[in-house]
């Protein structure tokens, strides 16, 4: 039906015809969203009733197995994360800041298998062999720098043992450097 758009003494508008196709459609898919919207809701309620919330202290009983392990820094790394550290550390870590960050907060992180994770970085600073380039070691040396500042950071557990363990594996991995300089 025609009608004055503007009040009063105005033209008349008349509408297009519509398509009644296209209407119907349009509907279908904004019912067909709003189920969508309401099974993703109803689903997040039912994992939300079923999830039990733990504490920090909880959560490190359960990564840790106990709070002896992972407060001595004596927890060991699963098979998924000694890959994960492989990875990061042996084929990613360059000189960049971004892939000497990822690997620093992955150490930060297994911060409760600090003894293991220091024992794979000295393995790793010490690695003899021609296939080792002079930026690999660099990279590896401002990793470790970067993992001894931060360990004296407040607020991660267990960051200190990487200072212990540093400073116990330092001269052997400087005098090691220092025959490839």
């Amino acid at each position: 039906q025609p009608f004055v758009m503007f009040q009063p003494n105005g033209r008349f508008w008349i509408p297009p015809a519509l398509d009644k196709h296209a209407a119907a459609k349009e509907v279908a898919e904004a019912k067909l969203k709003e189920a969508d919207i309401l099974s993703r809701k109803e689903e997040r309620k039912k994992l939300n009733e079923q999830r039990q919330f733990m504490t920090g202290r909880q959560l490190e009983h359960a990564k840790f197995g106990g709070i002896s392990s992972a407060s001595e820094g004596a927890a060991k790394l699963n098979d998924w994360e000694m890959a994960k550290f492989d990875e990061l550390f042996r084929k990613k870590l360059c000189q960049s800041r971004e892939s000497i960050c990822n690997a620093m907060a992955f150490c930060f992180e297994k911060s409760g298998a600090s003894k293991q994770i220091s024992d794979l970085l000295k393995e790793a600073l010490l690695e003899d062999g021609q296939e080792i380039s002079p930026e690999t070691r660099i990279a590896r040396l401002f990793l470790l720098s970067d993992v001894l500042f931060n360990s004296q950071q407040p607020g991660v557990r267990n960051a200190y043992r990487y200072r212990d363990s540093i400073e116990q594996m330092a001269p052997e991995i400087f005098e090691s450097l220092g025959k490839h300089g």
